[in-house]
């Protein structure tokens, strides 16, 4: 999936390369510069995504686990926010990105629950813990401290979902700058 998502990220990186694009897209330096950093940070959480999957957790090591576990839902939140800012600067507003959306937001709460806010989710009134007899590399569970169940994570199936929200708004992005390409050769 990697090679997927950086080939369509250099595709756009080509095109924002163009004057005319830049300036349909972007109008200001800031603007640019914020996409580029944008594609820079997809990039790299995607490179720390493909590492945790290729990178076997140690059996009594909870310190790596932990480490690969909160880190792995850092980059799942790095990318939906730089994802964001790509969307907002391209000007995408439909409904099969708000979908797309949607789903990486839920990812983003449990990466809330796990990692981001764990001792108090504010406005929430509960804590949160993982377990770590609980911590495996495909699948861990958590609890809320105002539930008596566990919940569990298919963690296999989040970077799943991640990876294919964030390749299809990849190209729906491409799409977008694809048709201002169109547009201006057509007008010139």
């Amino acid at each position: 999936m990697k090679e997927k998502i950086f080939s369509v990220i250099e595709h756009i990186r080509n095109l924002l390369s163009e004057p005319f694009i830049f300036n349909e897209l972007t109008k200001d330096t800031i603007k640019f510069n914020k996409c580029y950093a944008s594609l820079d940070l997809l990039e790299d959480s995607e490179q720390a995504i493909e590492y945790y999957k290729n990178t076997d957790f140690e059996i009594d090591n909870y310190g790596q686990k932990y480490l690969f576990i909160y880190g792995l839902f850092e980059a799942f939140y790095i990318q939906e926010r730089a994802i964001r800012c790509v969307i907002e600067i391209a000007n995408i507003n439909n409904d099969y990105v708000k979908i797309e959306l949607e789903k990486l937001g839920n990812i983003k709460e449990l990466r809330n629950d796990i990692a981001g806010h764990p001792a108090f989710r504010d406005r929430k009134n509960y804590s949160t813990y993982l377990s770590q007899p609980s911590l495996f590399k495909e699948e861990i569970k958590y609890r809320k401290s105002n539930e008596t169940e566990s919940i569990t994570i298919n963690i296999t199936k989040k970077i799943t979902i991640q990876e294919e929200c964030i390749l299809k708004i990849l190209n729906k992005i491409l799409e977008k700058i694809l048709e201002i390409e169109k547009e201006h050769y057509l007008n010139f």
